[in-house]
């Protein structure tokens, strides 16, 4: 790929997520859309044992949503992200203590070497055009004992079979980058790129509800909290069939 075609590339991705500000504001109102993200989040902050000690950044901060939950549990939270608009969302909501955001390319943090204890990669992962580039990135700026989480959309899921099915449906609501994978093929390139893996879980047991256009379910609060016993025990015990793979790894020294 030549640089021509890798900014065309970034420019077409950078532009998707900008106007996908406003959508996945709207979207988080439902209550079985915004569960579905926070559980992502939770069982990645379990896995990467998140203390008081730590100093954490996102890769990919978008809206910020999840941002209070993990500024109630580290000492503080740095976000990144290529989206003007979500930065802006992030500094005038959650911008006034413990927490700093800035407007990057992920390919170079402005970060000095080895300064987060813990690093979150969650639902981003899959969208960048040179995700090698990303984890070299990562591994600059993690601590030797360090520890980043990656979620990723795992081929193997229900709804990752319905996207081989329904091809063109799927790439009318997607990025034009959106990889998907599997429990092996994540471990392998992960340990490709000089990462050792700690956990993996699974997460989003639910059948698809959400066309891109509109719920088929509707918000009900009640069902999250009757559906989260089952997925706590899914997503630990049949992890390779989530919608999400989310992993747990350090790097190798």
């Amino acid at each position: 790929m030549n640089n021509f075609q890798t900014k065309r590339l970034n420019k077409i991705q950078k532009n998707f997520f900008e106007n996908y500000v406003e959508k996945e504001l709207h979207y988080l109102k439902h209550p079985l859309h915004k569960y579905q993200i926070e559980k992502r989040y939770s069982h990645a902050m379990k896995m990467a044992k998140l203390s008081k000690k730590d100093t954490v950044l996102e890769i990919g901060c978008g809206t910020g949503f999840q941002i209070l939950a993990i500024k109630k549990k580290c000492k503080i939270y740095y976000g990144v992200d290529f989206s003007r608009k979500a930065i802006a969302v992030c500094k005038k909501k959650y911008g006034k203590s413990r927490a700093k955001f800035f407007l990057a390319n992920a390919e170079k943090l402005p970060f000095k070497e080895e300064f987060f204890d813990i690093i979150f990669l969650i639902d981003t992962f899959s969208h960048f055009v040179f995700p090698e580039k990303i984890l070299k990135e990562v591994k600059r700026v993690l601590k030797p004992t360090g520890r980043l989480v990656i979620s990723v959309q795992n081929e193997n899921s229900f709804f990752g079979i319905l996207k081989k099915i329904f091809p063109t449906q799927a790439k009318a609501v997607s990025p034009l980058i959106d990889r998907w994978y599997d429990k092996i093929s994540i471990a392998k390139f992960l340990t490709k790129n000089d990462f050792r893996i700690i956990d993996v879980r699974g997460s989003f047991f639910l059948p698809p509800f959400f066309t891109g256009k509109k719920y088929l379910i509707p918000a009900a609060e009640k069902i999250p909290i009757l559906y989260d016993p089952f997925e706590n025990v899914l997503s630990k015990y049949i992890s390779s069939c989530g919608y999400h793979l989310i992993v747990c790894c350090t790097k190798e020294t």
